[in-house]
């Protein structure tokens, strides 16, 4: 050492190879992570491993919970701080989802990192807002108009590939959706999946759990997609569950890796959601059961009658978030996300916490945010 710097001697072959694996894994930061992969040779051959990147992804790997507010030059993003349960403008971390070739992709998904920017025209892309990697998939052209209006992202635990499913319908409502499916690294072109029963998913709400993706449609099913067998199932809702008119649909979520629905129709009247979990018999049959019924925040009861609608969704720690928008001035339709709640499922308490520097937003705004868990990740689009 000399003064006040640490001089490195840039040997670091005295250490075990499993060592220095467990070390990195638990670098937090995926910025960090490229650096180190120009530290040496061996460095950036360990951190490029395929099984690094998952340990990572599950160990050492930051949380986010990105809140997306669209408009139409480019997005607003916010992100929070899981661990402290800090809100803050994200201006240099995901300015990458803002780049002009992104700005016709209108609506966003996420999973293991990687996010998912479509429109109804039918452009695709994914991409990695932490590697700053991105690639469009290929643009179906037909004679018949159908937009777009569903993108999930799906993983396959046994091939360790990222698929992207997508739902069709014809401009006229009430037609059957068309279903096709791009494994990312492996396809040239998209391949259809015959489903054709008439399923319509509620946007923004679904989840992906060991390799499933479970989305709510308006027609009282829970949509099952096996991402590696590549086919569809449908589950019934609870029997005392019912969709209601968009602004008190029920909302599926993940808790403790375990899907999840919230049913909160009776908001406006007893200030209670009733929690059901999706539990398996162990063979094909799945059952609801009541898990909880979880009194609001008293705050929230106090100014209930201020917003126009809530939204619910959950962290990766399986904590349930509360998302009012209030009514500022009707004549102008402008709104303000001032505040959420965050619902601790072990503790089973409620904390209130600020939206600093989120301002107001017009009720487009409002409507089309989406808010994804997002984790830290080096992955590559493979």
């Amino acid at each position: 050492m000399e003064g006040n710097k640490i001089v490195a001697s840039g040997n670091f072959s005295h250490i075990p190879q499993e060592i220095m694996f467990d070390i990195l894994t638990r670098v937090p930061s995926a910025k960090s992570l490229l650096r180190f992969r120009c530290v040496s040779k061996s460095f950036c051959s360990l951190i490029s491993q395929p099984s690094f990147v998952e340990a990572h992804l599950q160990k050492g790997s930051s949380d986010h919970l990105l809140v997306s507010f669209p408009y139409y030059t480019g997005r607003t993003f916010i992100s929070c701080d899981l661990e402290h349960k800090k809100f803050q403008l994200a201006f240099s971390l995901f300015q990458y989802l803002n780049e002009p070739c992104f700005l016709q992709l209108d609506r966003l998904e996420s999973l293991n990192g990687l996010v998912c920017l479509w429109n109804e025209n039918k452009d695709v892309a994914i991409c990695n807002p932490f590697t700053r990697q991105h690639v469009f998939l290929p643009r179906l052209i037909e004679k018949v108009h159908r937009r777009l209006t569903c993108c999930y992202l799906g993983f396959d635990p046994t091939t360790k590939k990222h698929k992207v499913l997508r739902g069709e319908e014809l401009t006229t409502f009430g037609g059957t959706p068309r279903w096709s499916i791009f494994t990312l690294g492996m396809d040239t072109s998209w391949r259809e999946i015959h489903f054709y029963a008439k399923v319509f998913p509620i946007k923004n709400n679904w989840v992906h759990i060991n390799g499933v993706i479970y989305s709510a449609d308006f027609y009282e099913f829970l949509v099952a997609f096996n991402v590696g067998e590549e086919n569809f199932s449908m589950i019934s809702f609870p029997c005392r569950v019912k969709l209601g008119d968009g602004l008190v649909s029920p909302t599926i979520v993940e808790i403790k890796e375990e899907v999840a629905l919230l049913d909160h129709k009776s908001l406006r009247n007893d200030d209670k959601i009733v929690v059901y979990v999706l539990i398996s018999n162990g063979s094909c049959e799945t059952t609801w059961v009541k898990m909880q019924t979880i009194e609001l925040p008293s705050e929230f009861s106090k100014i209930k009658e201020t917003f126009m609608h809530c939204r619910f969704t959950t962290t990766p720690k399986g904590e349930i978030i509360l998302i009012p928008s209030f009514k500022i001035n009707w004549s102008c339709m402008e709104f303000m996300y001032s505040f959420v709640f965050f619902y601790d499922t072990r503790k089973e308490e409620w904390k209130k916490i600020d939206l600093c520097g989120v301002g107001q937003r017009n009720i487009e705004e409002v409507r089309n945010s989406v808010w994804r868990n997002l984790v830290e990740t080096i992955r590559p689009l493979e």
